[in-house]
């Protein structure tokens, strides 16, 4: 995938991988696919982390800083949270 391609198409795929959140929370809460679960986590890192690039590699200044400190606390949040619960789940 090269530059060019990825900013004219990057919103693109952060939209659809939103609609595929949106449609994975339906399918395993109303239709009861509780095997999914775990995906629901795993596109919502893919979709965050898409914008977040986008933003970082095609803007300049204060809004790429801005951009590369919210890709930082981001996945920093998301670490922190699987090092938390697996704690939680190793000393259980």
């Amino acid at each position: 995938m090269n530059r060019e391609w990825f900013f004219k198409n990057g919103v693109r795929l952060y939209i659809a991988s939103l609609i595929v959140l949106v449609a994975l929370i339906f399918i395993v809460y109303i239709g009861m696919q509780w095997w999914l679960l775990p995906l629901i986590p795993l596109v919502f890192v893919v979709a965050g982390n898409l914008k977040l690039a986008h933003g970082t590699m095609f803007n300049e200044g204060y809004r790429k800083l801005w951009n590369q400190f919210l890709l930082v606390m981001f996945n920093g949040v998301i670490i922190g949270y699987v090092i938390y619960f697996l704690y939680l789940y190793l000393n259980a």
